[in-house]
């Protein structure tokens, strides 16, 4: 029988613990900065060659390809940051292809979540690129485009991914010059993923996950408000298997985004600072969000707030509007999975399962 569920109380309290506490352990100071100067790079190629559309895929795939670069070993980064490339250009593809379905795009929404939400049963490194796959087909479902602009999209993140690739695996002989690598983690399957049943919480997850993704999906494409992706995008990164997990993600997103939303709009919006400055930032919020995101997840989103936020007013949108519609819709983003994961019920976070669960996310 399963433990106890997690009470409404619980869940707000262990919402609010996680963020002033870093885990050090899981801080990358120095592996993140050749990613988020990459990133830069990229982004400014782009803009400066007058491929302005090119800039967001493929920055988005330079930095999320560095999140799964765990410090394996010479020789062992390309496989995960390679895998993590391809899921990230297959969700950018799949989302630019049914960008023009209308509500007939809802079904392939539904099934886009289910996927990315249950493969996280196979471990860390596909859960967090069933994560990441599905932010990226949020986006540019959002982004209504024509199929070969969806295949180009695609193929820029793939670039962005292995170039990112690259650079992390040419640097690893100096890194490592001095001193030892550490283990690779286990990607093995989980044992509450070896057998399809009710009680399999990724099953669960999915499901869960696919009517969150549905709902918010519609929201962003019938509200009117500008960017509609960032609700769908929002539920995406947020949303785990486990209510607390879900919940703890959801409050540290929305005061994140919120804290990064002002730091973009005093800085770009009222004081106007110069594009060289949005640069700078650019590269600074790629390079927060690489080094904290498993150690401290409020202050990575203040990064990949930045980061997006910057590339948006480079690209020639107005920060303070974008910044005021981004923090509107992740807090409703926020109120959707909160709800969600408080009326579903699921494993007590002290139980086999939940453990299991929490160690992938």
């Amino acid at each position: 029988m399963s433990g106890p569920r997690d009470g409404t109380p619980r869940v707000i309290t262990a919402a609010l613990e996680p963020l002033s506490k870093v885990e050090r352990v899981h801080l990358r100071w120095h592996r993140a900065i050749p990613v988020a100067l990459l990133t830069g790079a990229l982004a400014t190629t782009c803009l400066l060659t007058g491929h302005e559309s090119l800039a967001l895929p493929m920055a988005l795939g330079s930095c999320f390809a560095g999140l799964t670069d765990l410090g394996l070993g010479i020789g062992r980064h390309w496989r995960s940051m390679s895998e993590t490339a391809l899921s990230l250009a297959v969700g950018a593809t799949i989302g630019g292809l049914v960008s023009g379905w209308g509500d007939v795009a809802l079904i392939s929404a539904a099934l886009m979540a289910f996927a990315c939400g249950y493969v996280g049963r196979r471990g860390p490194i596909a859960a967090t690129n069933g994560i990441l796959a599905l932010v990226l087909y949020a986006i540019f479902a959002g982004s209504p485009v024509d199929d070969l602009t969806a295949i180009t999209t695609g193929v820029s993140v793939l670039i962005g991914g292995f170039a990112s690739m690259l650079v992390v695996v040419l640097l690893s002989p100096i890194k490592a010059i001095g001193r030892r690598h550490a283990a690779a983690p286990r990607t093995s399957r989980h044992a509450t993923g070896a057998r399809l049943s009710w009680q399999n919480p990724y099953l669960q997850h999915g499901i869960r996950l696919a009517l969150v993704f549905v709902v918010a999906t519609a929201l962003g494409m019938h509200l009117g408000w500008p960017h509609e992706y960032w609700i769908p995008m929002t539920v995406a990164w947020i949303s785990r298997p486990t209510r607390t997990g879900s919940a703890v993600k959801a409050v540290e997103r929305t005061l994140g985004t919120l804290i990064g939303v002002a730091i973009c709009v005093t800085l770009l919006g009222y004081i106007g600072l110069p594009d060289g400055v949005a640069l700078v930032m650019l590269v600074i919020g790629s390079w927060v969000f690489i080094t904290f995101l498993r150690a401290n997840y409020f202050i990575a989103v203040v990064g990949v707030t930045v980061l997006v936020i910057s590339l948006l007013t480079l690209e020639g949108m107005d920060t303070r509007s974008t910044g005021h519609w981004l923090a509107l819709s992740t807090i409703v983003a926020g109120a959707l999975v909160t709800f969600a994961a408080l009326a579903w019920p699921g494993p007590s976070p002290d139980s086999p399962d939940a453990v299991a669960t929490s160690r992938a996310r």
